[in-house]
């Protein structure tokens, strides 16, 4: 391909890549938890005029502790034209992932000013089958709407410092820098973790900067950015408040317990897993063999994982990342591997504990950091006019390789039924994908047999799983097997006492039991 050409066509051809690749799951059902945030979700359903469009901005994202308010509001909008029909929501995801691919390509044009490796790092990024729940689950939208406005609020800061720097516009640069505060603030109100992108946009703004050699941006330019970040981060952060209030920062409840075995645990006992936790990111950025729609696990196995030759090769993985960027630094591709450790900050489980232990859609933003720095570091490693064309040649083979992995993996995303038997073999381990299927055979196809039986998987990976014990409850309640529903009545009081409405079902089972004894008594 002639390079003078790649300006012109590479957004055209990421664009169509995202396309083909994503277009088999514009027919998919909705799926995982699309019933929570859209089929069931009040703040979409319900039809309260033009006032409902503004609901989303001041109440709390199902289940109760997010806050995403564009991203509710684009289901709105969604479900205004079309009702709960699937197509134009997996269409809207797909569209939105094209639009993404063209600032991508922009994005990291501007970071590595060579068109050549522009070329493969967007590529490689946009075909990585880890990116596939982000695109063919409906609710990844979210990420997908915080990447778009992130990283359009990265561009326009840099443009405005390259106003202030080069064209000595005033007026131009405070375009810019309002534009970019706008696109920061939507990049906070589409996904709460899309509020580091305050962060990530002034280091991509200087280190893109278009001449190394210029003067350092003017005080006052330096003033006015720092202020208008500021607002941009106090805009979503405000209304977060104004909608959550005392649950602005998660709180620990039995769910996130079984789905995130470090929320419990002190900051110092879990950095070593959340650390291993973060190799595996890398891991599955380089190898994405072993994905997964669901990473859960229990405490014991998360702790064997993290203490085992599979642990050490995770650390090693991640100790050697760092230790090549610490001596790469000052190479422009090497801000990649801050940018992936900036990007994980609120996700890593590091700082702040979050509901899950790990999620391929928490590597959107990320991984996108990754992948550029190991393009850059190959590309340094391979220096020749041969190795070049040899790394061309292996470049192209890992795109069709990582595309091929991608198709694959999207056809799980089809419905419930096939993303939770998928996961179920992918994690046999996971409590909740043996949930989750539980709850598909039970209530969509009425076979209280096999979910019985992944229930019971569930309880033995994770024996205080509320859930899964509420819905044992459940299934011999339906078959009014008495003493099974006893047991489970007492067994689930014995995890959570508070369960009310479990200890008015056991008080009335045992009426109901003495009665039956006296009556035989009587006879």
């Amino acid at each position: 391909m002639n390079i003078s050409k790649l300006p012109r066509l590479l957004p055209f051809l990421a664009a169509t890549l995202c396309v083909l690749l994503y277009l088999p799951s514009a027919d998919f059902n909705f799926a995982f938890d699309d019933a929570l945030q859209i089929i069931y979700n009040p703040l979409i359903t319900v039809n309260n005029g033009l006032s409902g469009f503004l609901t989303p901005f001041f109440s709390p994202t199902p289940p109760g502790n997010l806050f995403r308010p564009l991203s509710i509001l684009s289901y709105k909008i969604n479900y205004a034209f079309a009702g709960l029909v699937p197509y134009p929501y997996h269409q809207t995801n797909i569209i939105l992932f094209a639009i993404y691919s063209l600032i991508v390509v922009s994005f990291i044009a501007g970071w590595l000013k060579d068109m050549r490796l522009t070329l493969w790092a967007s590529l490689l990024y946009l075909a990585h089958p880890l990116h596939v729940e982000v695109v063919a689950n409906v609710i990844g939208r979210a990420e997908l709407l915080s990447a778009i406005f992130g990283l359009a609020g990265c561009l326009c800061l840099s443009s405005a410092l390259r106003a202030s720097s080069l064209c000595r516009s005033p007026l131009l640069s405070c375009f810019y820098l309002v534009s970019s505060a706008i696109c920061l603030s939507f990049a906070g109100l589409a996904k709460e973790s899309g509020i580091l992108f305050i962060a990530l946009a002034p280091a991509y703004a200087w280190i893109s900067r278009p001449d190394k050699s210029h003067a350092a941006p003017s005080q006052i330019f330096i003033f006015w950015t720092g202020l208008i970040l500021l607002l941009a981060a106090a805009v979503p952060l405000a209304l977060r408040y104004l909608a959550l209030g005392d649950n602005f920062v998660l709180r620990p409840d039995a769910k996130v317990w079984v789905e995130n075995p470090l929320f419990h645990l002190s900051a110092s006992q879990r950095t070593i897993p959340a650390l291993r936790i973060l190799g595996e990111y890398v891991v599955r950025v380089i190898a994405p063999f072993h994905l997964s729609a669901d990473y859960s696990q229990s405490p014991q196995q998360l702790l064997a994982d993290t203490y085992s030759m599979h642990g050490l090769v995770v650390f090693s993985s991640l100790g050697l990342l760092i230790t090549l960027w610490i001596r790469k630094r000052t190479k422009p591709y090497a801000f990649g591997m801050l940018w992936f450790l900036i990007a994980f900050a609120l996700t890593s489980n590091l700082i702040t504990p979050i509901g899950t232990i790990m999620g391929e859609r928490l590597a959107f933003t990320p991984s996108l950091g990754l992948i550029v720095f190991l393009v850059g570091a190959f590309n340094e490693a391979f220096q020749l006019p041969s190795q070049r064309k040899i790394l061309a040649i292996f470049a192209a083979l890992l795109l069709l390789t990582l595309a091929c992995r991608t198709l694959q993996r999207i056809k799980i995303w089809a419905d419930n039924r096939t993303l939770f038997s998928a996961t179920v073999q992918d994690r046999p381990g996971s409590p909740k994908a043996h949930y989750l299927l539980a709850v598909d055979y039970y209530q969509n196809s009425k076979d209280d047999v096999q979910a019985e039986q992944h229930l019971r998987t569930a309880l033995a990976i994770y024996p205080n799983y509320l859930a899964a014990e509420r819905l044992m409850a459940d299934i011999m309640l339906a078959r009014k097997d008495w003493g099974r529903l006893e047991y489970w009545y007492r067994r689930i009081l014995d995890n959570a006492p508070q369960q009310d409405d479990v200890r008015e079902g056991l008080e009335k089972l045992m009426t109901a039991k003495e009665k039956a004894r006296s009556t035989n008594l009587q006879h």
